[in-house]
């Protein structure tokens, strides 16, 4: 009776644990995601602030620190093919005063440097849309890089179809920063809605993006 008693015991502590860690993990999981998209949007909209602040320090200059498809229309008179290249001129013009480990995310670790030699394109998180400087309120300006598409026009359909889940950035979801501060976070069902139910609008503009 005693082996017996034992043997029902260890059965109900092995099934009692196993409920434990069926709901425990998975809640641990999305916490952790959770974490992980608020991590980025706070640095999405910190890169957005100091964008548009450097726009905007010298009235009397007409050029734009965000990237543009005519270089003559940039403060570094550059245009930037890829977001990695814009953000080491970020970072080396002193828009911004970060390491480049900032620009990174799960899977894509940055160099804790500010040294624009050891920032490559395996190290950047986001991608960043050109001419951004003249879209209007609510327009996507930014978003992590597991987002596929390399035009603003192609921001259609479900968001899970154009959301890469192989992409070097390891996150269940993604993050959107729009013009105007505001900022929205996608995973789970959220990435089954559609960006025209996010935006309220059809295919946005003709805006070149600037992947890493």
């Amino acid at each position: 009776m005693k082996a017996k008693r034992k043997t029902t015991l260890w059965v109900t502590l092995g099934v009692g644990a196993a409920l434990v860690a069926a709901i425990f993990i998975p809640a641990y999981e999305n916490a952790q995601l959770q974490g992980r998209l608020t991590t980025l949007i706070s640095n999405g909209r910190i890169m957005y602030v100091s964008f548009l602040g450097r726009s905007l320090e010298y009235p009397p200059d007409p050029r734009s620190a965000w990237p543009q498809t005519d270089g003559t229309q940039h403060q570094s008179g550059i245009a930037h093919q890829t977001s990695t290249e814009f953000l080491k001129w970020v970072v080396t013009s002193g828009v911004i005063n970060v390491e480049f480990s900032f620009f990174g995310g799960p899977g894509v670790a940055g160099s804790r440097s500010m040294d624009p030699d050891t920032f490559n394109a395996d190290q950047n998180a986001w991608c960043i849309v050109a001419d951004a400087d003249k879209v209007r309120d609510g327009f996507p300006v930014m978003f992590t890089r597991n987002i596929t598409v390399t035009n603003t026009s192609q921001l259609v359909g479900r968001i899970r179809d154009t959301f890469d889940d192989s992409s070097p950035l390891k996150l269940d979801g993604a993050v959107v920063q729009m013009n105007g501060g505001s900022a929205m976070s996608f995973s789970g069902d959220g990435l089954d809605m559609t960006w025209e139910e996010v935006f309220y609008s059809k295919p946005l503009g003709d805006h070149p993006v600037l992947r890493p």
